[in-house]
C-alpha cells in the first residue's frame, strides 16, 4: 500500500473509532448519570426516563436496514453528516425539556441519527479500508473509549454545571463533529467490492431465510439488552445501595475500560474454541454475574462484578 494511502486508510479509522465513540458514548453512557437529576426536575419516574435510551436502541434499529442502504448506495460522509446533524438537535431539544414527553420525543431525533453516524458507517468504513484486516479494523474502531472515561467527565460536567448544559455540550459536540466526517472518503478502487471466498459463500446461502441467522440474532439482542440495561441502571442501583453519585459514575467507567478488552478476550477464545460455545460461555456468565450483583452493595463488590457484565457484554 502507498505511503499516502495507507495514511488515510488510518485516518478514515480514526474518524471512524471517534464517530463510534461519539455516538455511543454520548447516548450509552450518560443516561444511567441522568435518572436521579431528571427524576428530581421533572418529577418523572426511573422507568420512564429509561426509556430514552430503549428509544435510541430501538429507532436505530428498525433504522438500520435502510442506512445500510443509504451507506452502500448514496454518500458515505452525507449519511454521516446527517446523522450528526439528527444528534445534535435531539441533544439540543433535550436539554431545553420541561416535560418527560418533550425529553423523550428528543431521544428520538437521537435514535436516528445514532444509526446514521455510529456504529454502522463506522463499521463500513473499517471494511472498506481494510479488506484483508477487517476483524481487527473493526475490532480498533469498536473499542469503546468514551463509554469508559465519559461517566467520570460526565458526572463532574452535571455537578458542576447542571444536566442541561451537559446535554448542550453534546449538541455542540455532535454539529462540530460534521467538520470531521466531511473529511471521508472511499478507496478509489473501493476495497470493499472485492470478492472473497467468504463474502461469495454468505451470499450464497442467503443467511435471511436460514433459521441459524435468525437465532443468532435473537441470542445477541438479549445478550446486548443485559449490557444496556446496566448501562442504564447501574448507576441508579448503586446509589440505592448508598454510594455516592461519584461512586455509581466509577462503577460505570469500571465497567467501560474493562469492556474495551472485552472483544478482544472473546475474540481470542472464537478463534481457539467454537464461537457457539464461545457464546454459551459468554450467556452463562452474564447470567451468573446479574444473579450475584443484586446481593452484594459495597463498591469493591459491585465493581469486581460491574467489570465481569462489562467484559461480556462488550465480548457478544
Amino acid at each position: 500500500m502507498h505511503i499516502n494511502v495507507r495514511y488515510k486508510a488510518y485516518l478514515m479509522l480514526f474518524i471512524a473509532f471517534l464517530a463510534q465513540n461519539v455516538a455511543v458514548g454520548f447516548s450509552f453512557g450518560s443516561i444511567g448519570l441522568l435518572i436521579e437529576p431528571l427524576s428530581r426536575e421533572l418529577n418523572a419516574k426511573v422507568a420512564l426516563i429509561s426509556l430514552s435510551v430503549a428509544l435510541v436502541a430501538l429507532i436505530a434499529s428498525a433504522s438500520s436496514p435502510v442506512v445500510g442502504m443509504l451507506l452502500d448506495r448514496w454518500s458515505l460522509r452525507a449519511t454521516m453528516a446527517i446523522g450528526c446533524v439528527l444528534c445534535a438537535a435531539g441533544y439540543y431539544c433535550a436539554a431545553h425539556s420541561h416535560s418527560i414527553a418533550m425529553y423523550l420525543g428528543s431521544f428520538a431525533g437521537v435514535g436516528l441519527g445514532f444509526a446514521m453516524m455510529g456504529v454502522i458507517p463506522a463499521n463500513k468504513i473499517a471494511n472498506i479500508w481494510f479488506p484483508h484486516q477487517r476483524g481487527l479494523a473493526a475490532g480498533i474502531v469498536n473499542i469503546a473509549a468514551l463509554p469508559a472515561l465519559g461517566p467520570l467527565l460526565f458526572q463532574h460536567a452535571i455537578s458542576a454545571y447542571g444536566w442541561r448544559a451537559m446535554l448542550e455540550g453534546f449538541a455542540l459536540i455532535n454539529l462540530g463533529f460534521v467538520l470531521i466526517v466531511w473529511l471521508i472518503e472511499r478507496p478509489r478502487d473501493d476495497a470493499s467490492t472485492e470478492s472473497t471466498p467468504t463474502a461469495e459463500a454468505i451470499a450464497a446461502t442467503s443467511p435471511f431465510k436460514t433459521a441459524l441467522f435468525w437465532k443468532l440474532l435473537f441470542a445477541k439482542g438479549l445478550l446486548l439488552g443485559s449490557g444496556v440495561t446496566a448501562i442504564t441502571y447501574l448507576a441508579p442501583f448503586a446509589l440505592t445501595q448508598g454510594l455516592t453519585p461519584e461512586r455509581a459514575a466509577q462503577l460505570l467507567s469500571i465497567e467501560g475500560s474493562v469492556a474495551l478488552f472485552g472483544a478482544l478476550v472473546f475474540g481470542w477464545l472464537c478463534d481457539r474454541l467454537s464461537p457457539f460455545l464461545v457464546l454459551g460461555i459468554n450467556a452463562i456468565s452474564i447470567a451468573l454475574l446479574w444473579a450475584t450483583i443484586v446481593h452484594f452493595a459495597d463498591f469493591n463488590s459491585l465493581a469486581l462484578l460491574s467489570a465481569g457484565i462489562g467484559l461480556c457484554a462488550a465480548g457478544v
